[in-house]
């Protein structure tokens, strides 16, 4: 499935680019599990769902800044090698 879907992303992209969409579709998806933690009084649960949401957003904002990086110095990183 990932491969799959790996292939269906376009070479000419940056890396930092996909990354930082993984990132933010991760967090995405990870803030409907902590809604149901939440909603079902899971406290535990909720706070490693949080956890997740929390590195996810940090992966998101280094892969900005990466992406920043890489545009003011004209060396793009390509998403296939």
């Amino acid at each position: 499935m990932l491969r799959w879907l790996a292939e269906k992303i376009p070479a000419h992209l940056p890396k930092a680019f996909v990354i930082g969409l993984a990132c933010w579709g991760v967090a995405a998806i990870l803030m409907g599990a902590a809604f149901a933690c939440v909603k079902l009084g899971w406290h535990a649960a909720y706070m490693m769902v949080f956890a997740a949401i929390f590195i996810c957003i940090l992966g998101f904002m280094g892969s900005v800044a990466w992406f920043l990086v890489e545009r003011t110095s004209g060396r793009v990183t390509k998403w296939r090698g």
